[in-house]
């Protein structure tokens, strides 16, 4: 009877064990995912802020000239045609 008792004595401290590692785990991993969530974007263009930092004055005026510029329609010819 006394090794019943020394064996789940030993098995209650493996699981107690146990459940402390996985609680460290899911720890570092909810701190990594919310690290990759909340990391530098990667599609940002060198110079820009992160996305959902708010831009200066003077960086919002350049990004606005650079989308008109982006998507300002093609010269056309239809003054040499007649």
């Amino acid at each position: 009877m006394t090794d019943v008792d020394e064996a789940l004595g030993r098995l209650g401290a493996e699981l107690a064990e146990r459940d402390a590692r996985i609680a460290e785990l899911e720890t570092a991993l909810a701190g990594a995912q919310a690290t990759a969530a909340g990391g530098p974007d990667l599609f940002k263009r060198p110079g820009e802020p992160l996305t959902g930092q708010p831009r200066s004055g003077e960086e919002h005026a350049a990004a606005n000239e650079e989308h008109a510029a982006a998507h300002e329609a093609p010269p056309t010819d239809e003054g040499d045609r007649g």
